[in-house]
């Protein structure tokens, strides 16, 4: 008899909960769902103590890409990865970036980053890659030629290819001299080229010189061609008298 009192209690408890929630205006569901969860359920989310690899890898990322977006086409960035064992505190300020190599637009460059609050420093290696510009020469060049237009055009290739000083803007090869022949499809490098004549053998000229402040001009032949401040031999028309000039405009000779 008192075995059936004992069991019989838990099932008269189950029976008072409509009654209970009902006085409470609480939904059962509400009340075996509050009873039912763990305790740690409501807690909010643990905010990270450390710093995370990706964060910092994707800022670098940005930096590069807005650095070599206008130097390179089609770049392809490679971040050397930063291992997660790295346990660097989370930044309360913002992280500073200093760019180690500003002067390289592909290739391997380095960067510093670097937190304030905590205190810490890290630094960063990336691998660029990506087609740079270059001018190559359409046809064959000779040697001491004056460079066309329409002899060298503006192309891009893999920055691996591109030899070291190749010119990448036009202006800076139309009107110069080839100091060498060079093939067609070559890549054109600053070493294959020289200052322009502004001064061409037996082609007229005009002598300029001073008496005092009085500029006086007289025309002359060329006895050889000259870039700009060369001296060179000329003729003076009138006296025949050949003369050494400095070359400082286009069919013009100084003479002291």
């Amino acid at each position: 008899m008192i075995t059936r009192k004992i069991l019989s209690y838990p099932f008269q408890f189950f029976n008072l909960i409509p009654a209970f929630c009902r006085l409470l205006q609480v939904p059962l569901f509400s009340l075996i769902l509050a009873t039912t969860l763990p305790v740690n359920a409501f807690a909010s989310e643990e905010v990270p103590h450390y710093q995370s690899s990706e964060s910092l890898e994707k800022l670098v990322h940005d930096f590069v890409k807005q650095k070599v977006d206008q130097h390179l086409k089609n770049p392809q960035i490679a971040i050397n990865p930063i291992s997660n064992r790295l346990q660097l505190g989370k930044c309360l300020t913002p992280i500073d970036l200093e760019d180690k190599t500003p002067d390289k637009f592909a290739g391997r460059m380095s960067f510093k980053l670097s937190c304030s609050n905590p205190e810490w420093k890290l630094y960063v290696t990336a691998n660029i890659d990506g087609e740079v510009p270059v001018i190559i020469a359409v046809r064959g060049i000779i040697r001491g030629a004056t460079i066309k237009s329409s002899e060298v055009q503006l192309t891009y290739v893999p920055f691996k290819q591109a030899r070291r000083g190749s010119m990448k803007h036009l202006k800076g090869v139309i009107g110069m001299r080839s100091k060498r022949g060079i093939a067609p499809n070559s890549i054109i490098t600053v070493k294959m080229l020289q200052p322009p004549y502004l001064v061409f053998k037996n082609q007229p000229i005009k002598i300029v010189t001073y008496a005092g402040t009085v500029k006086v001009e007289t025309e002359g032949v060329a006895l050889e061609s000259g870039t700009n401040q060369q001296q060179i031999p000329v003729r003076n028309t009138s006296s025949k008298k050949i003369i050494k000039g400095i070359v400082i405009a286009p069919n013009t000779v100084w003479v002291p």
